[in-house]
């Protein structure tokens, strides 16, 4: 009697201990900040998830996940990827990593971290480094580490490119006759017609000022004269739309870039700015 009654002691203890070590990581599994679940990739099931999966995720994660499993050939047994999911505009982190399950079947435990906040900030920050306050567009300090970049790539696989440096024409005037404030829509205004032109959309830069810089890549010398034509007829096309006093009228001056021109960045600026001062003399001597 007394072995029996020892024996029923020593399994409501061993059954009491894994229902209390099963409740306590349940616990854990609930509290632990991100979202939890066991997939099976065999039969595309899931085996268990926390609640905080439950509540703010939808099973396409799942499946986002199980159709990148597929896709592996040779990866490591864990893996870490960033996910964006467009719909929500939601950024996560997700990791996974092979285990075996209690039934001995190998499944994928997989934790997902929301790190939209994170990116968000991260987003500002690169725009407050890379963008003009003003109108929007790259900054000088952006235009400089693209131009560079682009001057290295040209020289590493053979190409070509050209660097537009544009100034507004009596600016100034313009400033003191119709007030900061117009100067500062006029500037808004010349960028956003800038950005409309074919292929400049995402290449424009303000350098300061009244000073702007368009770098375009994968352009000959024979394109350029081209381009600065275009430049010059959406000018032209904002001061019909937005007639005023002051016409609006820039010089533009172009430093084409390849393998065979041994430029650093700093010539190439020069240059660009030099070109854009001669046609600015230029323009000021036809108007007498």
């Amino acid at each position: 009697v007394k072995r029996i009654i020892q024996s029923i002691l020593h399994k409501r203890v061993a059954k009491n201990s894994l229902a209390s070590s099963y409740a306590s990581l349940e616990a854990i599994l609930e509290n632990i900040g991100c979202a939890v679940y066991v997939v099976d990739p065999e039969e595309n099931t899931t085996l268990y998830a926390n609640q905080r999966f439950k509540k703010a995720f939808q099973k396409g994660l799942v499946k986002m996940q199980l159709e990148l499993e597929q896709e592996k050939t040779g990866e490591k047994e864990t893996c870490f990827r960033e996910i964006y999911q467009k719909e929500e505009n939601r950024w996560f982190d997700l990791h996974s990593t092979r285990i075996d399950w209690v039934d001995g079947r190998e499944v994928l435990l997989c934790t997902i971290y929301d790190i939209t906040d994170k990116k968000l900030y991260q987003q500002k920050i690169e725009r407050q480094a890379n963008n003009d306050f003003l109108t929007g567009l790259y900054n000088r300090m952006r235009c400089e580490q693209d131009l560079q970049r682009y001057i290295d790539q040209t020289k590493e696989f053979n190409g070509e490119g050209a660097l537009f440096y544009i100034d507004l024409d009596d600016f100034k005037h313009i400033n003191d006759g119709l007030g900061h404030q117009y100067g500062d829509v006029l500037l808004k205004e010349i960028s956003n017609s800038l950005k409309k032109i074919p292929g400049v959309e995402n290449n424009c830069y303000r350098m300061g000022g009244d000073e702007f810089c368009v770098l375009l890549n994968k352009i000959s010398l024979k394109e350029c004269a081209a381009r600065v034509k275009r430049l010059h007829e959406e000018v032209s096309r904002h001061n019909q739309e937005h007639p005023t006093n002051f016409t609006i009228q820039i010089a533009c001056g172009y430093e084409a870039y390849n393998k065979d021109i041994d430029y650093d960045l700093n010539d190439t600026l020069r240059r660009a700015d030099k070109m854009m001062y001669h046609e600015k003399f230029a323009m000021k001597q036809a108007q007498g």
